[in-house]
């Protein structure tokens, strides 16, 4: 066996995308994909040790599979959350950015059949676009920094659109347009404390909470609905009305959840809540085949110079085995002591006809294996209806377009509301805060 076949070569170059994993390329740039690899010392193993052990891949059983695709419902629920409603576009940089909004407003008008209205002067309750510079971080009060500050302290939800003073750099896509507009639609509710019947119904009962853990201390906030669809929200961490609550006292009294070093990390932690059962999600960072078995046959039929290795840059093959990437998958894992399918993954793929192959060894995205691990179980004979529960709020347009989000929503709305005070205490995004 040569090992220095097996070579993978380590992502040299940084972009927004994945080098494929377990793909076998080009030999002679040491691309080869991992499991081709690990195909490869399996057999010699087997053979070397026959009679005395024997290694084989092994798959997990699908306990449900979806591919559902969001976009006609998250069409018609923009229509309608959007009809009528008030956009005003503040425009500070003058003439010179009269080109910018008039695509913003026939882009926006486009995704909701022109149901939109466009005020000159602004008014209580309308929605507002203000144009920005580029956010520069020595910059303690940008335009930016100061529309946060307003629609915290004065009610308005406000998106910025960044003005690059270039018509290249300025162009405004229809995806951009859809991209507002869900943005615009959360902040509208964040505001008004209010979550439409379409979403509210599958989240009553529940509450969410996403936190990080800095210097022994959490910040984060917990969402949930009272009083019919009413958001209620609790911040962690972010004023002295808002006390930061030491770590290990938060995942007792909070999580129920004594092992505190089990689950504690520099992770972005998603918790839900329901009738006494607790669970966590993590992104795992895995991404693992599916269907290892049909891989390696394949692999087989290269090494035996039946197919070519370019047999799997060919869209055709490529979907045919990477299927497990392909659609919504979840599954049974072990638990957070190891003990057998007391926990649940799942992988939120990308549709079939989305999935894009791009040259060399990579491709548009490679989604991972979230974990739903149970921190405090109360009410056991729940514990499969909460996983479906939880499955049903992944089927919203909130994320990626026209796939199944990788969260349940509720987090994207703990996400807005989290970079909002963030911004405000530490002028950093939520997504900036470290350990």
């Amino acid at each position: 066996m040569h090992l220095d076949r097996l070579y993978i070569q380590k992502k040299r170059f940084s972009d927004n995308h994945n080098i494929v994993p377990y793909w076998p390329y080009n030999p002679e740039n040491y691309t080869h994909g991992r499991l081709f690899a690990i195909s490869q010392v399996v057999d010699s193993v087997n053979q070397k040790y026959a009679g005395v052990i024997s290694i084989a891949f092994s798959d997990f059983e699908v306990s449900l599979y979806d591919e559902y695709r969001a976009d006609k419902d998250m069409l018609m629920f923009l229509m309608d959350y959007m009809k009528g409603k008030r956009i005003y576009i503040e425009n500070p940089f003058g003439n010179k950015a009269e080109y910018v909004i008039q695509q913003i407003k026939s882009g926006l008008q486009e995704i909701v059949n022109n149901s939109l209205e466009f005020p000159t002067q602004a008014k209580q309750g309308d929605l507002t676009i203000r144009l920005c510079e580029p956010k520069d971080d020595s910059t303690l009060r940008t335009l930016y920094i100061q529309s946060l500050y307003r629609m915290a302290y004065h009610g308005t939800a406000i998106q910025h659109v960044v003005f690059h003073d270039n018509p290249k750099d300025d162009e405004f896509s229809k995806a951009e347009a859809r991209r507002i507009l869900i943005e615009l639609l959360v902040k509208d509710c964040l505001i008004n404390r209010h979550l439409p019947s379409g979403l509210s119904e599958l989240i009553h009962g529940w509450s969410f909470i996403r936190y990080k853990i800095q210097e022994g201390f959490v910040l984060g906030a917990q969402m949930m609905l009272v009083e019919g669809n009413k958001i209620e929200i609790e911040e962690f961490g972010f004023s002295d009305n808002c006390p930061s609550i030491d770590f290990e006292l938060f995942s007792e009294s909070r999580l129920l959840f004594s092992d505190y070093d089990r689950i504690r990390g520099a992770r972005d932690y998603k918790v839900m809540k329901k009738n006494g059962n607790v669970y966590l999600i993590i992104d795992t960072d895995e991404i693992p085949i599916l269907d290892v078995g049909l891989i390696d046959d394949a692999y087989a039929e290269i090494l035996n110079q039946t197919v070519p290795l370019s047999y799997f840059k060919r869209k055709k093959e490529a979907h045919k085995y990477l299927r497990g990437y392909i659609g919504f998958h979840l599954w049974k894992e072990e638990g957070l002591y190891g003990e057998p399918d007391a926990s649940f993954a799942y992988i939120s793929g990308v549709n079939s006809e989305n999935m894009q192959i791009m040259k060399s060894t990579k491709m548009d995205r490679m989604p991972r294996v979230r974990r739903i691990f149970v921190l405090h179980c109360e009410n056991k004979d729940a514990l499969e209806k909460d996983v479906f529960e939880i499955v049903d709020m992944l089927k919203f347009g909130f994320g990626r377009w026209n796939e199944m989000m990788t969260y349940p929503f509720p987090f994207k709305f703990l996400q807005e509301y989290l970079d909002d005070v963030c911004e405000i205490a530490f002028c950093k995004h939520w997504s900036e805060l470290t350990n």
